[in-house]
């Protein structure tokens, strides 16, 4: 079936069916008010999902420049649909089925960092830009010396000289100040970001009355975000979904119901969350303590603890792992480990009310949330997810959480490639291949060339420098997880997955 792409041009024709008498116009009119740097899934699933409800309601009134950073792919198939996107919206909430689907018009543009530079400059210099939100991973939130006066490298980089050109061209004064909220799964991200751009500033010896308009007039937040956006469904569910709505749509993504965006502000930041008015996912509050380590362990560790698990077992996704099994036993186990290990006092109830709603999004029939999707940047999940879980457990206990070892065990397996093609590596799992993304794939898999995997493990987990902790200093522990490793690697896979259950 030959169907037009989703545009401006399409929504003329058929905004009375979607949009309930808000005019295409009015919406395609706004003026830029957000710099976005980066191009994922999640900040369309999540802060464009707010930003376009609210300039719905006519409350925040302002849409997105969004920054690709990355030199993979291209935006052209975004352009052709004028940046518009179907955002589709499946699961439980609250006890009852949701299945929704709208179209996102919060996007005006996407720049390209390395091509489209003077282009980010001039959004810098637009004094209707008031907030600036980034989600470049864990990898991309990291401190680089560098030159600002071409296109830096890092984010960090790129937003001190973006910061430059604003002062440069605006001034130093409160009102051109931003809001800042990086999303990046790093504790104290905001606060991270700001140390960042300051000590940038120090290294390039930027004046004083810069440095003071950076720390002192802008608001830099914490924040979590907390949604399962799996992104575009398969080949066949797209079609499907585009035989019903009579349009094509290349950038189509697909999220469960439950949206959370906690973001930390110990003073108010005006009118740059204006959209939180009319968006009960989003919370403002002094602390997000509560809810970051929540989400970060009983859903993100519990993901990268099974994940190794998981797709050992030739489990797909997530939702299969979670039907009723022995894997779903097993992982609730491991739960009951992690909520007993998060390193911040939380009242049991609220632990395992949070715990009942994960399991209930892991459930959800209409995702597909792959496995192999969540072992990309597999070692540095674990250093920041996992490994406080293992610390305070035993600082509690004086014993070892067999569950979480296991998990460990599992991450040894699957993160120590065993094949490298075209700079890219591979860890066999049984009959196939599975193609490993992270930044330490290269190292791990020199040393088991030279070492063997028991050594190459062994020598991991000594790695002070990566873990940022000593883990022979906890009794027992680089014995166990050795020695679980082994077993996985040596006995059939119906055994392991007996015994580890």
């Amino acid at each position: 079936m030959n169907l037009p792409a989703l545009s401006y041009s399409w929504l003329h024709e058929h905004a009375e069916n979607r949009f309930a008498g808000i005019s295409p116009d009015s919406l395609q009119q706004l003026p830029e008010k957000v710099v976005q740097f980066g191009t994922g899934v999640l900040l369309r699933g999540l802060p464009d999902y707010y930003i376009d409800r609210a300039n719905k309601a006519g409350v925040f009134n302002g849409r997105i420049v969004v920054i690709k950073t990355t030199s993979q792919g291209s935006v052209d198939d975004f352009a052709n649909q004028d940046f518009l996107f179907t955002h589709v919206i499946n699961g439980i909430r609250d006890g009852q089925l949701v299945q929704e689907s709208t179209i996102n018009t919060s996007i005006s543009r996407v720049l390209e960092a390395k091509s489209q530079w003077a282009d980010i400059l001039a959004c810098a210099a637009n004094p209707d830009i008031e907030l600036v939100v980034s989600n470049t991973t864990e990898r991309g939130l990291v401190y680089v010396e560098e030159s600002i006066a071409g296109v830096p490298d890092s984010f960090p980089g790129k937003l001190l000289a973006f910061l430059l050109h604003r002062f440069q061209t605006l001034g130093g004064g409160a009102a051109s100040g931003l809001t800042i909220i990086p999303t990046e799964l790093i504790e104290g991200n905001g606060d991270l970001l700001k140390e960042y751009v300051l000590r940038g500033a120090a290294h390039h010896q930027l004046s004083p009355a810069f440095v003071d308009w950076v720390a002192t007039h802008h608001h830099f937040c914490n924040s979590l975000v907390d949604r399962i956006v799996p992104g575009k469904p398969s080949a066949e569910k797209a079609a499907d979904f585009f035989a019903t709505w009579g349009y094509a749509d290349e950038y189509l993504l697909v999220s469960e119901p439950y949206d959370l965006w906690a973001i930390q502000a110990a003073s108010d930041p005006g009118t740059a969350l204006s959209f939180a008015a009319v968006n009960p996912g989003v919370v403002i509050t002094p602390d997000i303590t509560r809810y970051k380590e929540l989400k970060l362990r009983l859903l993100n560790a519990t993901h990268i603890l099974s994940c190794g698990k998981a797709v050992w077992e030739g489990i797909s996704t997530v939702r299969e792992a979670f039907a009723p099994s022995g894997f779903r036993s097993w992982a609730e186990d491991l739960m009951a480990e992690i909520s007993r290990s998060i390193p911040v006092d939380i009242e049991e109830e609220v632990r395992t009310e949070y715990a009942a709603n994960v399991l209930q999004r892991f459930e959800n029939p209409f995702i597909d949330h792959y496995w192999e999707s969540i072992l990309l940047n597999y070692a540095s999940k674990m250093k920041i997810r996992a490994l406080p879980l293992l610390q305070t457990f035993y600082a509690r206990n004086g014993s070892l959480p067999g569950h979480i070892v296991a998990g460990f065990a599992f991450y040894l397996v699957l993160s120590i490639p065993d094949a490298c093609e075209k700079d890219i590596y591979y860890k066999t799992v049984h009959t196939r291949r599975v193609k490993l993304q992270d930044t330490i794939s290269e190292g791990l898999y020199t040393d088991a060339c030279a070492l063997g995997f028991a050594g190459a493990a062994k020598k991991h987990l000594e790695d002070t420098s990566f873990w940022g902790a000593p883990l022979a200093d906890i009794p027992g522990f680089t014995e166990q997880v050795l020695a679980l490793a082994d077993d996985i690697l040596t006995q059939s896979s119906l055994a392991i997955i007996s015994e580890t259950r």
